[in-house]
């Protein structure tokens, strides 16, 4: 048998362009569940069959491709190649024409109904049982019933309808009637769903669990990592959070094993509630909230990275909020405390003068403690502000211009359609860019970013550092050059110092025009008798007034500016830079003005020191 891993891209480049290789390939990956391999193979064998112009090829490769899209949750392109799909067979005459046909706009009706889009759902599954009728295609009717079922599952408003249980009961009679084991433990499980959503959870346990033994290693092994699930829900719903541990470890297992997104994701959600509603075990449901938002990320649209963002903040509220409560009722104590010890000194005028003073180291106590609250909210305000601002520019762009190129593409020409895909390429990055800096502050404030300094040489750390930005340089033809001599090293963490390099080296390209060039320089100096590197980051650019200078590192003032050819920033970066370069013994400060360009210098520790050093 062949075995997908062992087949390159050197070697399928290899294989004989004809209808024999086709075939094989497309055998190959009828049965494989390896979606990444076999999206790879469809794609080679669709390129061979439009070689050819052999159109059986042509509608298997496409309705593999979108099958593999879709199992990979990945339903945008699912329907695209459904759609492509779709397309051929309506205009053809090819022999199993009605066959795919009819599968084809059931599939599409089962990507709608993942993609949450039910009115087009419906539409494409009537036309599918429509098909399958004057066919007699007696499978393909019984799939159809059962997810006309499962689109009426999701709307609320048919969970006690008896329109749902109809459409099971017409798939199953014909699937029993026939033999057809998959679709019977599917309509199992959608009965046992039914009876959950009734709030009948003994009943739907019973039947989820007679589900689980329909499903074998040949028969849907996929959806068992589903059905486990299920299971670990209802197991919540009567508050048996161990069985609900048990099932949703299974599913998440079983899930990562057969490479289905959508059953990971849901799984790590699940994982996630438990962790954090109910055994109140912070660690663990980050890590499930970590995998939860990863595999969510892979089944992108806009309104589900939103969802994404807002369940990661609402997380670190709830954290920062616990924290907040704790300082409270410390403080409470406190004022009891005092109360009792002014209620014996006032019983005792010689120590009345005492009473006063620690009244005064309460009251002061407290007020110190307000201030800190009161900059704790103000600055998770202003994180969720910079966060809103950010997002919402290149989060729209990337919107309109998506629906803009499917919706004319056929009125653009080339040019125009290489510009919005340079447009959606920025778009991308300033997410990429926000995302990253939002994990590294996360990680910054629970001190989960790790120090590990060493002795690097600068020069060759500063290459690597150059090399990486040059794209975002070259679009603005700006020179980057590296002036540090060879010789010169010093202690830092790599990691970190990246990072500050990284974002200090973009904001001078943003803030630079076409044609500059921006130079890294570095020399040895002496303070508070240790000896340190003073590292420059020196521009061509706008410059800053003295006011931009003073709220550039400051959460509460800072502003995030657009620059010299529309570039958004991410708010944070200058932030992140500072708390980095402190943690590394150094300082950084700003030498600008306005229409002058910018020097940035910090200074690292040229050798290992301490944070008592630094103080003599």
């Amino acid at each position: 048998m062949t075995v997908l891993s062992d087949i390159t891209e050197d070697e399928l480049s290899l294989m004989t362009h004809d209808t024999n290789t086709v075939r094989k390939i497309l055998e190959i990956c009828s049965t494989s569940d390896l979606t990444e391999s076999n999206i790879r193979l469809a794609n080679q064998a669709y390129l061979i069959s439009s070689e050819l112009n052999y159109f059986a090829g042509q509608v298997e490769a496409l309705n593999c491709l979108g099958l593999n899209y879709y199992l990979s949750a990945d339903y945008e392109k699912s329907i695209y190649f459904y759609r492509q799909e779709l397309n051929i067979l309506e205009k053809s005459s090819y022999n199993d024409k009605m066959l795919y046909l009819g599968e084809c706009y059931r599939m599409l009706g089962e990507v709608h109904r993942a993609f949450k889009k039910y009115d087009l759902s419906f539409d494409y599954l009537s036309k599918a049982e429509k098909l399958f009728k004057k066919t007699g295609n007696q499978l393909g009717l019984a799939k159809t019933y059962n997810r006309f079922a499962s689109v009426y599952i999701q709307i609320p408003k048919y969970y006690n309808d008896t329109i749902t249980i109809e459409y099971l009961n017409k798939s199953n009679d014909i699937a029993k009637k026939h033999g057809f084991n998959e679709v019977i433990a599917n309509n199992t499980n959608i009965y046992a769903t039914f009876y959950y959503h009734s709030e009948q959870f003994d009943k739907a346990l019973e039947i989820y669990k007679t589900s689980l033994q329909q499903f074998t290693d040949t028969i849907g092994f996929s959806e068992k990592a589903n059905v486990y699930n299920n299971i670990a829900s209802t197991y919540r719903k009567i508050n048996q959070t161990d069985s609900a541990l048990f099932y949703a470890r299974l599913s998440f297992e079983e899930a990562k094993k057969n490479k289905v997104n959508v059953f990971i994701y849901g799984a790590a959600n699940t994982l996630y509630l438990i962790f954090y509603e109910d055994l109140k075990n912070s660690d663990s449901a980050l890590v499930y909230l970590q995998n939860s938002i990863t595999y969510q990320g892979l089944m992108f649209n806009e309104d589900k990275f939103r969802s994404e963002l807002q369940v990661q903040f609402n997380y670190e509220s709830k954290i920062k909020d616990i924290e907040i409560r704790r300082q409270q009722e410390t403080i409470y104590y406190q004022v009891t405390i005092f109360l009792i010890i002014l209620f014996i000194l006032l019983s005792i005028i010689l120590l009345f003068y005492y009473k006063s003073k620690i009244q005064k180291k309460a009251n002061l106590i407290i007020s110190t403690q307000n201030e800190k609250l009161k900059e704790l909210n103000d600055s998770k305000d202003k994180f969720f502000s910079i966060v809103a601002h950010d997002l919402k520019n290149p989060v729209g762009a990337f919107k309109n211009i998506s629906v803009l190129l499917h919706d004319e593409t056929n009125l653009l020409s080339d040019v125009e359609k290489k510009e919005f895909l340079e447009l959606l390429k920025e778009s991308a990055e300033s997410l990429s860019l926000l995302l990253e800096n939002l994990l590294t502050w996360s990680l910054s404030q629970r001190n989960s970013f790790p120090l590990d300094p060493e002795s690097n040489e600068l020069n060759f750390f500063v290459d690597n550092v150059i090399m990486m930005m040059k794209p975002q340089a070259m679009n603005k033809d700006i020179e980057l050059q590296n002036e540090i001599d060879e010789n010169i090293t010093a202690f830092f963490d790599a990691n970190m110092i990246h990072t500050v390099l990284r974002n200090l080296i973009s904001n001078s390209i943003k803030f630079s025009h076409n044609l500059t060039t921006i130079k890294i320089k570095a020399h040895k100096i002496k303070e508070n008798n240790s000896r340190f590197v003073q590292i420059d980051v020196i521009d061509e650019g706008e410059g800053m007034s003295g006011k931009q200078i003073e709220r550039i590192f400051s959460l509460a003032g800072n502003v995030t500016t657009v620059g010299t050819k529309g570039e958004t920033g991410t708010g944070l970066g200058m932030i992140i830079v500072k708390e980095f370069i402190n943690k590394n013994n150094g300082r950084i400060w700003i030498d600008s003005e306005p229409g002058k360009g910018t020097t940035i210098h910090f200074t690292l520790p040229e050798s290992s020191i301490t944070a008592e050093q630094i103080k003599i």
